[in-house]
């Protein structure tokens, strides 16, 4: 492969090139229909939004295998079941919008021949490479993707099998197009790599331009068939004869700012160019020359969409600017949010969709003069989520002082905005009062809020600015909440959250979890070297046991039927007491693996402890002893919950687990839940068939008759 030199000005590249023979390597491709678990993932970070053929009809792809379409120009919108986690990075339509390919991560593909109501998951080549983007001759009936590290792999039955073809370099391709007047594949990658197929993508031409710029996508204009690619290194390179010739006609004067995008305004003919902050050019020659435009906001801007007279550009923090003269001027058409604006896209009729991280989704039914929150993004990390019991109604906090609510079982959620204004804050706990008068949610740098309108509205009522909150419950017996904190604080309310009183523990070590004994009414905390303190007047006086154990203790928890206490935490060893907590042993020193969470099947009676490495633990007599029990994966377990409806237990933890059992912890197989992301709890819906896990991502699980279910 020879190279040429990229020089500014109207320069022209000399041609280099060679011929490659394409090595026909199979990729083992498995296809696999979709799992029957119903899985929805609330907030994955929407990547791509296209239109389709059929009028009005879109696909939005991303993170979490989510794969969205609407046929109504994006006012309603039904996630598929795709039966992958996978991000995914690009996707393409045919046969009148009847066919469909996605793909993304680790060479997977997606396929569907009914418009996107099912689809079938295959992984091309090895499993290592990611796919960036693809493209088809229609003529040829013929599919190519382009990913990383020199991937290339055609199809020439629909997707359905395909094969990996070597074009001699270890370039990564970001962009492909298919030129239908030349009938050329033309593939874009990193260190100035263009290959070009002109016979269906079975044999390449392979160029590579010195100066090695990384091409970020590309345009064919119409009328000249010229192929504009901007580049992130600032400069924008044209090809008049589809490929094989190149020549520089951008070149930033001072310092280079990235560029990213490119569109083309139908109206009047000009190209445009978007990138770093806010940078716009433009061309009125079919980008021979360039000139810079005011730029309309100080955010990088990512991405460039235009039909009609009309262009939009979205891109970091949230913005969408718009022109309706060909790229001369814009306006910011929302105010800036936190977050990433990714793509976005005309359903024609006047009708546009924007979409970005965290689930965020918008919508402009006057050619994007405004706009309307269809989704708002949950971007923040959630440690907590509880139902009302009253409303039904569920409650997730988290990072970042985020506090979100579902009305619907999960399937929808809505921030809860006007927040009290805590610097540096965050939500870590949140406690419900069955009755559904109060629900409490604590966090660090003292924030505690209290909500009377099942977590609809909230207000401040922390007094301890320098208290980091770990936990939080409510006594039903006493209808007190009890907090507990670093440095051995604790805080009481006696009126539904309203007011609090800090007390004395006697001890300066921090404190992670409280819980009540229901039988003495005692209250127990537990924390960090061996922690325990407890209270025998309702919190107001606390005495500190002996520490049996040097390690932090994450968690305590009551045994109805013996009357017993457990306590675990890390490096595995387990506490247990039988006189109310005023004494405590070892029940399990053959355990070196630290434990998170201990619940109790409603069925059998079982305790179960969860925690790392995929670590289960079960005990049939109040944890006097305990067994191990095969989980069937490594990851950690940060959770686990018991359904009392379902006779079932359910397990959650990192790299997107999820585990059911049905047996009362005996055996546990895995439940599908659309993310390889952290999930840190789990929290029941009142239609007694759905659970919603939250962490990373707020994932909802319809529990089918596949989900197991105790026998009665």
């Amino acid at each position: 492969m020879s190279h040429v030199a990229l020089q500014g000005g109207l320069r022209q590249i000399g041609r280099a090139g060679r011929r490659l023979a394409a090595i026909c390597a199979l990729g083992a491709s498995a296809w696999s229909i979709a799992a029957p678990w119903s899985v929805q993932v609330a907030n994955p970070n929407l990547f791509v939004v296209k239109p389709l053929p059929q009028p009005g009809a879109l696909i939005a792809v991303g993170t979490d295998g989510v794969i969205l379409h609407s046929s109504d120009a994006g006012q309603r919108w039904r996630q598929a079941d795709t039966g992958t986690a996978r991000p995914l990075s690009a996707a393409i339509a045919w046969n009148n919008g009847k066919s469909l390919a996605v793909v993304g991560q680790k060479g997977t593909v997606l396929r569907s021949d009914d418009g996107g109501k099912r689809w079938t998951s295959g992984v091309i080549g090895d499993g290592k490479r990611d796919l960036k983007a693809i493209a088809r001759d229609d003529a040829r009936g013929v599919l190519v993707v382009a990913g990383m590290n020199g991937m290339l792999a055609r199809s020439a039955d629909g997707g359905r099998t395909w094969r990996v073809l070597d074009v001699g370099t270890p370039a990564s391709f970001q962009t492909l197009l298919f030129d239908a007047r030349r009938r050329t594949f033309v593939a874009l990658g990193d260190k100035g790599a263009v290959v070009r197929s002109a016979d269906g993508g079975q044999r390449w031409d392979s160029f590579s331009l010195d100066g090695a710029p990384t091409m970020m996508g590309a345009l064919i204009e119409p009328a000249s068939g010229a192929i504009v690619v901007p580049c992130l290194e600032g400069v924008v390179l044209r090809s008049s004869d589809g490929g094989g010739d190149w020549n520089v006609v951008w070149a930033p004067t001072g310092n280079a700012q990235f560029l990213s995008s490119i569109a083309r305004d139908e109206h009047s003919g000009a190209l445009v160019v978007v990138g770093q902050d806010g940078i716009v050019l433009r061309s009125t020659d079919g980008g021979a020359h360039w000139q810079r435009a005011k730029a309309p906001t100080r955010f990088y801007l990512t991405r460039v969409s235009a039909v009609g007279g009309t262009l939009i550009a979205a891109g970091e923090n949230g913005t969408l600017v718009r022109s309706g003269d060909g790229g001369v001027s814009w306006s910011s058409v929302i105010d800036p949010v936190e977050g990433q604006m990714e793509d976005v896209a005309s359903a024609g009729g006047g009708n546009w969709l924007a979409v970005g991280d965290g689930g965020r989704m918008l919508r402009s039914a006057d050619d994007g003069r405004t706009w309307q929150w269809l989704r708002h993004p949950v971007r923040s990390y959630l440690h907590a989520i509880e139902r009302d019991p009253v409303s039904g109604r569920l409650i997730g906090v988290g990072a970042s002082m985020t506090v979100v609510v579902s009305e619907d079982d999960g399937v929808s959620w809505q921030g809860v905005g006007d927040l009290p204004a805590l610097d540096n804050a965050y939500l870590f706990a949140l406690a419900v009062d069955p009755r559904g008068n109060s629900m409490v949610a604590v966090g660090g740098n003292g924030a505690i809020l209290q909500s009377t309108d099942g977590g609809r509205h909230w207000v401040s009522r922390g007094l301890f600015r320098e208290d980091n909150f770990n936990d939080v419950i409510f006594d039903s017996a006493r209808r007190q909440f009890v907090a507990v904190a670093a440095q051995g604080r604790v805080a009481v309310s006696k009126d539904g959250g309203e007011t609090w009183v800090r007390q004395q523990t006697r001890t300066t070590a921090d404190l992670y979890a409280v819980t009540v004994d229901p039988r003495s009414g005692a209250y127990f905390a537990a924390g960090k070297a061996g922690a325990i303190v407890r209270s025998a007047d309702a919190g107001v006086t606390w005495s500190v046991l002996p520490p049996l154990l040097k390690t932090d203790l994450q968690f305590v928890q009551a045994d109805p039927a013996s009357g017993a206490l457990v306590a675990v935490g890390d490096e595995g060893p387990i506490l247990r007491s039988t006189d109310g907590g005023i004494s405590w042993r070892i029940t399990d020193r053959t355990n070196t693996t630290g434990l998170r969470r201990v619940a109790i099947d409603a069925r059998s009676g079982a305790m179960i402890a969860v925690g790392r490495n995929g670590a289960i633990l079960r005990s049939q007599d109040g944890g006097a002893s305990w067994k191990s029990i095969p989980s069937g994966t490594t990851q950690h377990l940060r959770s686990v919950v018991a359904d009392a409806r379902r006779g079932a237990l359910y397990a959650v933890g990192l790299g997107g687990t999820v585990l059911t059992s049905g047996d009362g912890g005996q055996k546990w197989r895995p439940v599908p839940s659309s993310t390889e992301t952290r999930l840190k709890t789990v929290a029941l819906a009142r239609d007694g068939k759905s659970m919603v896990t939250v962490g990373d991502r707020l994932v909802r699980i319809r529990m089918d008759a596949q989900a197991p279910v105790a026998a009665r």
